[in-house]
């Protein structure tokens, strides 16, 4: 039994009386009245309780944006200039692919900038604009003056009023935000040089060669021929720099100036391929030729040294290779794996070999032939043009290194696949199983084969290889 309130009177009457005893009011009526205003009561406190919930996410929404903008846009004094525009770009991590379609991109631009998160600014008639990673012109080329995105944004000129744009070129104000120092751990490459800083190339943290040394210039976002240039390749890609000497340079003048040159950019990838075509290297090649062909004909009758073999074996982006030059007379042959990669008759001019699209540097004080500033060539008396090895153990280690090209350039393509699904969105799980075995199957004969050489240096790097991909694969995973 429960007590309920007369609606008439007020009176506390019993649920199971059939009227009130003080008013005489029907039960019936007062049971209906008194479940109604009950129904009322539940439904008030849960209106209550839902406003409270959504006052407290708010607050927590709110306090923890500004919390994050606070601590994002903490200033220093080195810091003034530049601009707020904190967020994630889709396009920040993208891999150039040094596709025809994109070199043929980048033909119609003057000069060209390192990429920075995903974009890189270009000039054409004399104004810079911004592409992204397929060579798409995403921002027109309209301003004087185009720095490099930092969290995506970038300072840009146009006339004399400097502004900040975002990615699709919207204005966005000028605010300051915290300086980000970079981790030693970040620092993963370095530009190296040789032959008195004639040619730039690229080295990996471990002092492998993964850029040539064959441009005349090489940037990773601190500029050509920095003090201190090192730092991260941003989108897989480095800015790298040929020069043309022109017809008109007199050497009887000094060394050529800006004035006597005309430069072409163009980008290369960690893979040791590059935009610029087979043409344009000659044409580079052949105008430095011209141009010191005087200073050096007095001193072409003193090369008689270079006559005969020279073989190297040399790690190069993680292989293990024999490489060949033979010298008969005017004639060079050059060889890799056994496999003749370029020849020609050639001239010395620059400190270098020039033949075909390659050329080698010469050290002549110690009349050798150099690989780079630490490796030299091995000299034998007589050339020797046939490209078969001479012991069945030579044999042997060029049938092996031919396998670990072939596994590598594998792999390449595989890798690159992979990258394609995940920028498109849509992954393959049995595809992208196939992958990963295969990779990794490739990584452990990589490691079989190098024991075989007996090159404990390029076992431990395969190693670290497969230790880094599973890395990566597991990542991949937990995001999927």
């Amino acid at each position: 039994m429960a007590l309920i309130k007369c609606t008439e009177c007020g009176h506390m009457v019993s649920d199971k009386a059939s009227m009130c005893p003080n008013c005489g009011c029907p039960i019936e009526s007062l049971s209906a009245a008194q479940e109604e205003m009950m129904d009322e009561e539940p439904k008030k406190k849960k209106g209550w309780i839902w406003v409270l919930i959504v006052a407290v996410l708010l607050c927590l929404f709110v306090g923890g944006y500004y919390g994050y903008a606070h601590f994002a846009n903490s200033v220093d004094e080195d810091s003034m200039d530049e601009a707020d525009c904190i967020y994630v770009d889709n396009n920040k991590y993208a891999v150039v692919e040094l596709t025809p379609m994109f070199i043929k991109a980048l033909e119609v631009y003057d000069e060209l900038a390192p990429f920075s998160e995903g974009y890189a600014a270009v000039k054409r008639g004399g104004k810079w604009g911004y592409i992204n990673t397929k060579g798409e012109e995403i921002i027109p080329c309209e301003y004087e003056e185009a720095d490099g995105f930092r969290e995506g944004c970038a300072k840009v000129r146009k006339g004399t009023e400097t502004s900040y744009i975002k990615t699709k070129g919207e204005d966005v104000t000028p605010k300051m935000f915290s300086r980000k120092t970079e981790n030693e751990k970040d620092m993963l490459y370095e530009v190296f040089s040789i032959n008195d800083d004639n040619n730039w190339g690229l080295k990996n943290a471990k002092g492998n060669i993964v850029i040539e040394a064959v441009y005349d210039g090489i940037d990773i976002g601190k500029g050509l021929w920095a003090i201190d240039n090192s730092g991260t390749v941003s989108n897989g890609v480095a800015l790298v720099i040929l020069d043309e000497i022109k017809d008109t340079y007199d050497n009887t003048d000094g060394e050529p100036t800006m004035n006597d040159i005309i430069r072409h950019y163009g980008y290369a990838d960690l893979n040791g391929n590059d935009t610029f075509t087979d043409e344009l290297k000659q044409l580079c090649q052949r105008s430095k030729g011209l141009a010191y062909q005087q200073k050096d004909t007095n001193e072409s009758s003193n090369y008689d040294w270079l006559q005969g073999t020279w073989t190297i074996n040399t790690n190069i982006m993680g292989q293990t290779k024999l490489a060949k030059l033979v010298i008969d007379g005017n004639y060079a042959t050059f060889y890799s794996d056994g496999e003749v990669l370029d020849k020609g008759e050639y001239e010395i001019y620059d400190g270098k070999i020039n033949f075909g699209s390659t050329y080698i540097h010469i050290d002549e004080e110690k009349q050798l032939i150099m690989y780079d500033d630490n490796h030299y060539f091995s000299h034998s008396s007589q050339p020797t043009t046939s490209v078969s090895v001479a012991t069945p153990e030579q044999e042997k280690e060029l049938n092996i290194m031919a396998r670990l090209k072939e596994l590598n350039n594998m792999s390449i393509e595989l890798t690159n696949e992979l990258a394609r699904m995940r920028n498109s969105g849509r992954m393959d799980p049995v595809r992208y199983m196939y992958i990963k075995q295969t990779v990794l199957n490739n990584k452990d004969e990589q490691i079989r084969l190098a024991r075989q050489l007996g090159d404990n240096q390029l076992v431990y790097e395969y190693q670290q290889q497969k230790q880094k991909l599973e890395q990566a694969y597991r990542v991949l995973e937990n995001n999927y």
